[in-house]
């Protein structure tokens, strides 16, 4: 419940500190960017019955296509306690998640993504899921905040959540 009532606050500084005179593109064009973040995620609908908040890291390799929309590829791990409620024989949901997609920048600093791509669950029952996710973020010296919406949905129902990622970039 804390991280949704913080949204508004989240929103509401990243437009502030878009507001900063900046002459430096986050992903000039034909360049390669990689950002290593870690991850808070909330499960929703019925996950949330079952499952704790979950953490994650992942990797981001961006290539400017131009100076304003970039390609991506992200992977890492993502991890959420079962909460033993009910009588349900659950286990903790482990997945990797190996996605593609792009990021426009709508104004310095400030961007919105999308992604898709599939994610490997690793738990008794190994599978393989879609993932589609949207998101939007703000850029600002290699610092990288960003906010998610990511559904899981494939074999053993969907997974849906919503995360808030930080992370930081080199450029390469």
């Amino acid at each position: 419940m804390r991280i949704i009532k913080t949204i508004p606050l989240v929103l509401f500084a990243l437009f502030v500190l878009s507001l900063t005179k900046t002459n430096a593109q986050s992903i000039p064009k034909n360049t390669f960017k990689l950002d290593v973040g870690a991850e808070a995620l909330r499960p929703l609908s019925a996950a949330n019955d079952f499952y704790d908040i979950g953490i994650g890291g992942t990797a981001r390799l961006n290539y400017g296509l131009t100076d304003k929309l970039a390609v991506t590829l992200t992977s890492g791990y993502y991890h959420f306690n079962y909460k033993g409620s009910g009588n349900y024989n659950l286990y903790d949901v482990n997945i990797i998640p190996i996605k593609a997609g792009l990021k426009y920048f709508l104004i310095p600093n400030v961007y919105v993504n999308g992604e898709a791509g599939v994610g490997l669950g690793r738990t008794p029952i190994n599978y393989t899921k879609t993932i589609i996710s949207g998101g939007f973020g703000w850029v600002y010296k290699g610092l990288d905040v960003g906010l998610k919406y990511e559904n899981n949905f494939g074999r053993y129902d969907g997974f849906k959540n919503i995360g808030l990622r930080v992370g930081y970039g080199f450029k390469l």
